[in-house]
């Protein structure tokens, strides 16, 4: 550029000629002619590459790339194999180095994809949403579970609500909707989604697709219509919204990782920060936060429906010789008298309700891994009256010492019956103590604990008196505590043994 300022300069100040302009600056003529003509140089040309070697072979690489294309991407021609085939099928003499760059230019040209246009979009208000789920990691009662985070993002104010599941199951697909409804005061027009199994069955041509029956009578009841992205990669950007809404909720959110002694807690402070947060969180360039937009937008909702679907899956199964029903690859535990008999079973996205004949003989919350088991103690209390032997060492007892539904003043009873009356005996007054949680209140319960470890009394009857009378809120008074005769021991006949031993 400077060059050429001095060339015309030069001339057209100076006055000298082109063949002395040429001579001053030691250039060609030709080159003082086109800065005369044009201030800006021209671009320089670069020369075509010249592959002498390899120059004949370059049809054959690209119809061995090209072919790659229908290979999976482990059993692909790399650079190396290609000069390998191309010196001992071709009897080419070509360097490596010089395959490798050829190679690099011609995947570029066929492997790379062209690059698609982007379409804004308007997205008018009640209009559309989009779902999705999302991996995070939680922390629960001190263990760090891998969870699934449901998503449903309003796509013209960008509200979004989240809940954290154990699993990406249909029926926590389901209750998140509910959720979501819930939370936003109201239904959208229509929810877009990928293919995901809880929605769709089978992937048909174009759009077309055959949906879930469950969900299509979900989607029925609620009065939402349903779109679907492109399956794989190439559908990836057709809902970018709720995409980049997952990976800002696990930025935002999920750093560092939550705590808390349940899910549920961890959801209600999930809640308050997105609603915090939205007070203040602009979209792009956009004038109005995400909170007032949102206003706006739930006037154009469509008005929920005031009978819930009812999210929960039935199912039937029977109680196996361990008093457990299977769910999942997951057992529960029911009373020992249904063994061997068909219950029916609510499963819902946090929890298990079990019935039978129309009534509910257990209640459990839902686990997600597999061989998992939740054993209830009072369910076996029958059975232990009859095996006294399996109680100190059965899983119900286990789990309960864990959950603290069986305390350290159970477990002091226990030793003290134990050591008075026998194992078999003493066993027998636990679990008599035991069956009183289902007439007496657990306050009462303790307080007959604590009474009877006072008084060092180890009956059953004595407890269930007590806890009564803590009911009454009177004192027990200490003549109707009833006496624990020691057994007596004979020690003349040891005397006379002792004095007839030579």
């Amino acid at each position: 550029m400077e060059l050429y300022q001095s060339i015309r300069n030069a001339v057209s100040k100076e006055g000298c000629s082109i063949r002395a302009t040429a001579k001053e600056f030691k250039i060609h003529r030709r080159e003082v002619r086109r800065a005369l003509t044009s201030a800006i140089p021209p671009e320089r040309k670069s020369a075509p590459k010249v592959r002498p070697k390899l120059g004949p072979y370059e049809s054959t690489i690209r119809a061995w790339l090209t072919e790659d294309l229908k290979v999976p991407k482990k059993q692909r021609h790399t650079a190396t194999r290609i000069w390998q085939r191309l010196v001992d099928e071709c009897g080419a003499d070509v360097s490596v180095s010089a395959v490798r760059v050829m190679v690099r230019e011609l995947k570029a040209e066929i492997i790379e994809p062209a690059a698609t246009a982007m379409i804004p979009q308007v997205h008018l208000p009640g209009r559309t949403a989009e779902v999705d789920f999302g991996d995070v990691w939680v922390i629960v009662s001190g263990e760090k579970i891998r969870a699934k985070m449901f998503a449903m993002r309003l796509s013209s104010s960008a509200k979004a609500f989240h809940q954290i599941y154990m699993g990406e199951s249909q029926e926590c697909f389901l209750d998140g909707h509910e959720k979501a409804f819930e939370a936003f005061g109201g239904i959208p027009e229509e929810i877009r989604y990928d293919n995901l199994t809880s929605a769709v069955t089978k992937v048909l041509i174009g759009r077309d697709r055959l949906e879930n029956e469950r969900f299509t009578a979900f989607r029925s009841h609620y009065g939402f219509g349903a779109s679907y992205c492109t399956p794989g990669i190439e559908g990836a950007h057709e809902k970018g919204g709720i995409e980049g809404e997952v990976k800002r909720a696990r930025r935002r959110y999920m750093v560092p990782i939550p705590k808390g002694p349940t899910l549920a807690e961890i959801n209600d402070k999930l809640h308050q920060r997105v609603d915090a947060d939205d007070v203040t969180r602009h979209v792009a360039y956009r004038k109005e936060n995400v909170e007032a937009a949102f206003l706006e937008e739930r006037k154009a909702l469509k008005p929920l429906v005031t009978e819930s679907f009812g999210t929960a899956k039935i199912l039937f199964a029977k109680v196996d010789a361990k008093s457990r029903v299977c769910v999942r690859q997951a057992f529960y535990s029911v009373p020992v008298s249904l063994i061997g008999k068909s219950v029916q079973i609510a499963l819902s996205a946090n929890e298990v309700s079990i019935s039978y004949r129309d009534k509910q003989v257990a209640n459990h919350g839902r686990l997600t891994h597999r061989g998992d088991s939740i054993l209830v103690l009072d369910h076996y209390l029958e059975a232990f009256t009859r095996k006294p032997g399996a109680f100190p060492r059965s899983v119900p007892l286990d789990q309960a010492k864990k959950s603290g539904a069986f305390s350290r003043d159970h477990e002091a009873f226990l030793a003290g019956a134990t050591r008075l009356y026998g194992e078999s005996k003493g066993i027998s007054e636990m679990v008599g103590v035991l069956l009183l949680a289902r007439r007496l209140s657990k306050a009462a319960i303790a307080a007959g604990l604590s009474r009877a470890l006072v008084m060092h009394t180890f009956k059953a009857d004595f407890v269930e008196i007590a806890a009564r009378s803590s009911l009454e809120s009177t004192p027990m008074p200490l003549e109707d505590v009833p006496e624990v005769v020691a057994p007596t021991v004979d020690l003349a006949r040891y005397d006379a043994l002792l004095e007839a031993r030579p």
